[in-house]
């Protein structure tokens, strides 16, 4: 029989469990979606949070004798209508002096504040960027649908009448990517983006410096134009002050560039998953100073590891297609007895094969590039009788970075002959199209441009 404690030894130990409880677990508090905490503190201090307006947080500490420097954890919301825009976001102090933040690469909305002795209280909040947050589009301004010629013109949501598109990335730029990765990919036809670590080789460093030592062999590569370099740091170690991260990143912008002269500088960037950055700038920031985009999130780890891999892709890719959306998977090191075999890379890659007809197939920047252009172009009428229309189409994107060609897709009246219907462009000049039954297909650059649909018949 278990002896009974006497209540006072009872509501003593209950107080004392309680009390550790509560030191080992800071407090949560929940304003708006985003969480606030003070990090790993067991003291009396104490964090409060309010809304001042949209994306806009005070947070006010209050010590109660703490002398030691603190750390304020703030996690933004990722999804939902509440999501913030993590790469705006910058953590200010009671006189407008940037904080620094520590964030983790793969992990933007998770900010680590450090507040300095003396600093009690700061400002999160989400920077809008120079010339205003991107505008979407509707669907209804990308397609036309003229009831006096009875054709329908449209943007089409991927090009070559694609469902959907499909992206392969490969992280950390391992050996393996060029004597598996790339010869396994050209042997399917597809194209896959390499997330290199450029930098030169760092004191007391234990990373892998392939990229460098096969530097002659990425140039061969990069020749073919038959893959795609994105930026994954030059050291995937992550970075300490701004100084610091600038340099990881540009350094390997930079790197890249030289390698594919001419051609847009425009690329995914990926900070690395089990890597820290700590900055009192903006992620926003660097993506538009080294013109990057953030290809931190979304995207499925087919290391064997997770398991089931494979059937997690079919899945995917399934839902992707059904809603025609963009499907990213990616990769690190492929062969026997490293993170993913050759047979469950090859075994993915013929899933891709068999859905080939209504995937896009591309590099993430040739991906991110169309859906940007889509989603920001129109298209108007301009005039139309019952034997033609003319249309003209607006986009907004940068054309050194946005050069992606996007698809028009024609839908053209019973009345007409399909095989006879001729589009022009503002020159008169005739363009190339492809038949679909009774849609056609043209390629248009992403910039302001007038076209002339015109039946034969």
């Amino acid at each position: 029989m278990t002896p009974k404690l006497h209540p006072f030894i009872a509501a003593l130990l209950l107080a004392i469990v309680s009390a550790s409880l509560s030191a080992a677990a800071p407090v949560n508090i929940s304003v708006g979606g985003v969480t606030v905490a003070l990090d790993r503190y067991q003291g009396s201090a104490t964090v409060s949070a309010s809304s001042v307006e949209k994306f806009k947080l005070q947070l006010q500490v209050e010590r109660k004798g703490e002398t030691q420097p603190l750390n304020v954890r703030v996690e933004l919301p990722a999804t939902g209508p509440g999501t913030w825009p993590a790469a705006d976001v910058e953590a200010l102090d009671s006189e407008g002096r940037a904080l620094l933040v520590q964030r983790s690469g793969i992990e933007w909305e998770k900010l680590l504040i450090a507040l300095p002795e003396g600093v009690n209280s700061c400002v999160v909040q989400a920077v809008v960027p120079p010339g205003g947050w991107p505008r979407t589009t509707s669907e209804k301004e990308r397609v036309i649908t003229d009831a006096t010629s009875g054709a329908q013109v449209r943007i089409a949501n991927w090009p070559e009448g694609r469902t959907a598109a499909l992206s392969i990335r490969f992280d950390d730029s391992h050996p393996t990517h060029l004597s598996k990765a790339i010869p396994i990919l050209r042997e399917y036809g597809f194209k896959g983006t390499f997330m290199v670590n450029p930098g030169p080789k760092e004191p007391g460093s234990r990373q892998d410096y392939s990229f460098q030592t096969q530097h002659a062999e990425w140039e061969a590569v990069m020749k073919q134009d038959d893959m795609e370099l994105a930026n994954h740091s030059a050291h995937h170690r992550g970075a300490k002050g701004d100084a610091d991260m600038d340099a990881e990143i540009g350094t390997a912008a930079e790197a890249i560039w030289k390698l594919t002269p001419g051609k847009s500088k425009l690329m995914a960037l990926n900070l690395g998953g089990g890597t820290r950055w700590e900055t009192s700038r903006t992620l926003r920031s660097y993506l538009d100073k080294y013109h990057q985009f953030d290809a931190s999130s979304g995207s499925l780890g087919m290391d064997d590891s997770y398991g089931g891999r494979v059937e997690a892709f079919r899945k995917a890719l399934e839902t992707h297609l059904t809603r025609g959306l963009w499907c990213r998977i990616h990769y690190h090191y492929i062969g026997e007895g490293l993170s993913s075999s050759e047979a469950h890379f090859r075994a993915a890659l013929d899933i891709a094969k068999q859905h080939q007809d209504k995937l896009w197939i591309a590099g993430m920047a040739d991906i991110y590039k169309y859906q940007t252009e889509r989603n920001t172009a129109k298209i108007t009428l301009v005039k139309s009788d019952p034997k033609s229309l003319t249309l003209l189409l607006n986009s907004t994107t940068d054309t050194t970075l946005y050069d992606q060609p996007l698809t028009l897709e024609i839908t053209v009246p019973a009345a007409w002959d399909a095989s006879k219907v001729v589009v022009k462009d503002s020159n008169g000049q005739r363009l190339p199209t492809t038949a679909d039954a009774t849609v056609l297909r043209c390629i248009v650059p992403p910039r302001e441009g007038t076209y002339s649909v015109i039946s034969g018949s």
